[in-house]
């Protein structure tokens, strides 16, 4: 399985989120490869989608997943190699990085505000790509046979609309998608995994979703 990490394109690296890799390994029974992608702004969009493609086509037929930022380049990922991918899981996925977009009326989430998504995305995303490429954006990409896949989101985040969206883009390319809504929790509060029973929770029922095959 590869799992790709969040930390809004910007920051962090499979060593931060090392804890939340290691449950989905014990949970999942899989091994899982956490690639250490180029970060903006210092390599802003497509290198970190690039080096993640370079591990997928050099890994073959496996599952993905991803948290946050993790979670959109999984997504687009998977949308340029259908084929590749048995199954997919994708947390608190951010599926429409177009700056101008709405904020989401009664969204409350203190971890990941609008204000933060918005200072990522400038430093993410040259002035002269389209943020509706669907290598940034995968709710514009074209599907064709998505792999079953699990979206987990936390109950009034900013990220909810995208998950419920992406869910129905898949769903209706004929994918089987379950979404698990999550209250009283944070964005990508998987990362909590082993200090919060929410997250313990979590991170258990990716697992037995990754296991129904495995």
């Amino acid at each position: 399985m590869i799992w790709i990490h969040g930390g809004g394109f910007v920051m962090c690296s499979p060593d931060t989120h090392a804890p939340l890799i290691d449950a989905v390994t014990r949970q999942s029974n899989r091994t899982v490869v956490a690639p250490r992608y180029r970060l903006a702004p210092e390599h802003p969009f497509p290198a970190g989608w690039e080096d993640c493609r370079a591990v997928l086509d050099d890994l073959g037929d496996c599952d993905l997943g991803g948290d946050s930022a993790g979670a959109n380049i999984a997504l687009s990922l998977a949308a340029t190699r259908p084929a590749r991918i048995a199954q997919m899981v994708l947390l608190s996925p951010p599926v429409d990085l177009d700056p101008t977009r709405p904020v989401p009326e009664g969204s409350d989430d203190m971890i990941f505000p609008p204000s933060v998504l918005r200072r990522f995305l400038a430093a993410y995303l040259p002035p002269n790509v389209d943020p509706r490429d669907p290598r940034a954006s995968p709710i514009h990409a074209e599907w064709t046979d998505p792999p079953r896949t699990l979206i987990q989101i936390a109950e009034g985040e900013m990220m909810e609309g995208d998950a419920d969206a992406v869910a129905r883009r898949l769903a209706e390319a004929g994918a089987s998608v379950r979404v698990e809504r999550w209250r009283g929790v944070p964005h990508d509060w998987q990362m909590m995994v082993g200090l919060t029973p929410a997250a313990d929770a979590a991170i258990a029922s990716i697992g037995r979703f990754l296991r129904v095959t495995g």
